[in-house]
This record gives structure tokens, sequence and C-alpha cells, in this order.
């Protein structure tokens, strides 16, 4: 018998993850509108995804970016999961009668007239139980009459810290400009976002290194740098933001978004779009991780102008 077999390789788990969780109509198509969740990236980067320009820079693009399809569909479990843990949490926005809230119309589409695409993760719901003890009715509005939005986010170790460091608006834009851009289409009136990270022990670990280098840093600036670490609120592993009052950030935001969101639908070639980030900066962030780099050099900077997003980052 062959020693070298084996039942199989890393190259095989990866081809059955891109397998299971690529569907036929997201695999490979022109895009009309740009996705909620990455409005406020590089114009020209959008471009490129939404005509489906072949990436330059990813070696297994032939085989759909596997590796990615993993951390995809660690985010759905992770989703499901906080579905099923706040199912039953009784909080006072609920009605005395109700028994708890559970999250509902999860993955609903966004109507034919957002500028859009996305599929919003649920709806915050109260429920009242049956003769079964299972919720038989469900009110889509919550005590005080909000229609109440639920998003989900499974975070790596850098974009959860930097969430908490610097919070929701600073830290994670595209989060705010996909949320209210839900709401606005969907009549939410306030959201919920829950962001799970997929390493504690790392966050537990930066943690105790930056306290070390607060309390014996050499320089003040050294100390200030890592001051956040003695914060008392960082939750190594969840992190949840409430903005009960979502519908009153529609009539800043909306507009910009918008003016974005049809510019882009408007494009006829990727490569004239004025770039927004510069490939050349000394920064890894975000050029050296876009899968059109090379393309996006040999293009030039572009003459193309789409409107900016109060949200995108400097």
């Amino acid at each position: 018998m062959d020693t070298n077999l084996v039942p199989f390789t890393a190259e095989d788990y990866l081809d059955g993850i891109h397998a299971l969780s690529v569907l036929p109509e997201n695999e490979t198509r022109r895009r009309f509108k740009p996705r909620a969740s990455g409005l406020n990236d590089c114009a020209r980067q959008q471009s490129y995804y939404m005509h489906n320009i072949p990436r330059t820079n990813k070696a297994e693009e032939d085989k759909g970016r596997r590796d990615h399809k993993v951390t995809a569909e660690l985010g759905r479990m992770a989703e499901d999961l906080s579905v099923k843990a706040v199912t039953g949490i009784t909080s006072p926005l609920i009605s005395p009668e109700a028994d708890g809230i559970a999250i509902r119309n999860r993955q609903v589409s966004l109507p034919d007239t957002a500028c859009v695409t996305g599929h919003p993760d649920g709806e915050v719901h109260q429920f009242k139980r049956g003769e079964t003890n299972e919720p038989t009715q469900y009110a889509e509005e919550l005590f005080d009459d909000k229609r109440w939005g639920f998003e989900h986010k499974l975070f790596g170790r850098y974009s959860y810290l930097k969430l908490f460091k610097l919070g929701l608006f600073k830290g994670a834009p595209n989060i705010v400009s996909q949320v209210v851009l839900y709401g606005y289409y969907l009549g939410w009136d306030a959201v919920t976002i829950v962001a799970l990270s997929q390493d504690a022990s790392s966050m537990r670990g930066e943690r105790t290194t930056s306290l070390r280098l607060h309390e014996k840093g050499k320089t003040v600036e050294t100390r200030n740098r890592h001051a956040w670490a003695t914060r008392d609120d960082l939750n190594p592993k969840v992190l949840v933001y409430n903005l009960p009052t979502l519908s009153s950030f529609y009539d800043g935001f909306i507009p910009s978004l918008t003016a974005r969101a049809e510019a882009l639908t408007t494009v006829e070639d990727p490569d004239a779009v004025v770039r927004e980030a510069d490939p050349g900066d000394s920064r890894p962030f975000p050029c050296n991780y876009c899968d059109w780099k090379d393309r996006c050099i040999a293009a030039g900077p572009g003459s193309v102008i789409i409107p900016v997003s109060p949200l995108q980052e400097d």
C-alpha cells in the first residue's frame, strides 16, 4: 500500500467549501448595482468587481478564492448562532404581554428601487409562545412602535480591534452605510449590530501587551497609543451596538450615499474611474489587498470622478 496516500488535503478541503458555498447565480456575473456593504470602498475597485473584471493579483482566482469562502461560511454559521442566542431574551422594549424577542425576516431582498444590493440579516420582533411553548405570534414593531433591524458581523483581529478602539462610525464606516441604506429602504427606525471576534485569545494577548506598554512606555506618545487597553468595556468576543435613532441619519447620509451608488452604476470603463487610494502608499491597506492592483497601476489615476461618501475613511 502506498503510504503517501491520505484521505484529503487542505486543497481538497477548500475545494469542498467552494462547492458548498457558491451559488451558480453568484459565481461570475456582471453586477449593475454596488453592494451596500462595500459602498465606501475605492470606487475603481468596486467598478472592477461590478464589471466582473478578472482579478490580476490572486493566483487562486480560477478556483473562486476558496480560502475566502471558509471565512464567509464561518460568518453564516456565527450569524445563526447569534440568532439562536438572542431568541427568548426579554427586553424593556417589548410589550408586557410578549414572551421575548426573536430575529425574523432574515436575508430579505431590498426593493428593486434600491440603489444598492444586499441581504439584511433580519429584524428584531417580539413574540408570544403558544400551548407547546413554541413562538407562535410575532409582532414587527417593538413596544415603542419602532421597526428594529438586525445586522451581524464576524471580524478578524484587526477589524475587531479597530472597531473597539475607534467606535462604530470611525472604526467600521461600511457597516454604518450598510445599515443606513437597509433601514431607509426597509423602513427601519432603529438597528442592533452584533460584531463577533474570530479570535478572542489574540485580543486578550494584544491587550496584555498594550497594558504593559501603556504603563511602562518610555514616551508619552507610546503610553497614549496604548491607552485603549485600560478601558474596561472590551469584551474580547462580542461587541453590540444599538442605534435607536437610526432614522435620524437618513436625511444626512442618504443623498450622498445614493449619489455615489448611482454614479457607480453608470460606469462604462472601470479603468477610467479615479482611484480613491494610492497604490504607491507605504500603508499596506487597501491597495496591497486589492485583487486588481496590477491592473489599476497600469491604467493610471483615471479621470471619471465618483461622488464621495461622508463615511469614507481618509
